[in-house]
């Protein structure tokens, strides 16, 4: 059976430069976001197809990212903040993508929190805070929309969203 086609929409805040949290004591933020979203990318594309048109940050990024997946033909679009960030990237998706089923990844990237927390730490795990938020526009626009929980590393959670996706294959 072919791999579903999961259009992986990676998300961090126009916010995130604009205040400097790539400078001095957060110079390490960046890489370690990317890092992140190749450790997502390698956990999915196991078993999945994924379409990934890189982080997203910016209205540009995003016309692209969108461009891409209706191009693809993707089954199933898969929103994950990395950081916490805008929720008019998902509203954009959602008018460009209206037929697509949609599922939002509240994503950690520590299987459990780390005991204590640097402002690196926080602004790195701040991705729930945007996936809440996102929550409340799709509410509103009437999307129904599946949400998962976790880890990159947790492999409940990576089974969770390649369940979704066949269903959402199967559906297409």
């Amino acid at each position: 059976m072919e791999k579903p086609k999961v259009g992986l929409l990676l998300l961090s805040g126009e916010w995130f430069s604009q205040i400097g949290a790539n400078k001095g004591c957060y110079k390490n933020l960046p890489d370690l976001i990317e890092k992140d979203a190749q450790e997502i990318n390698k956990s999915l594309g196991e078993y999945l197809d994924i379409v990934n048109p890189g982080i997203v940050n910016s209205r540009e990024k995003l016309n692209h990212a969108l461009k891409k997946f209706k191009e693809e033909n993707i089954n199933l679009l898969l929103i994950c903040y990395l950081i916490w960030g805008e929720d008019y990237f998902v509203i954009e998706a959602l008018k460009e993508l209206p037929e697509i089923p949609l599922l939002l990844w509240c994503y950690s990237p520590f299987q459990q929190l780390p005991r204590t927390m640097n402002m690196v730490d926080l602004f790195r795990s701040s991705g729930p805070v945007g996936a809440v938020q996102a929550s409340g526009p799709l509410k509103r626009m009437g999307k129904n929309f599946g949400f998962v929980f976790g880890s990159h590393q947790n492999k409940e959670t990576i089974k969770k969203i390649v369940d979704y996706s066949q269903a959402a294959k199967l559906a297409a």
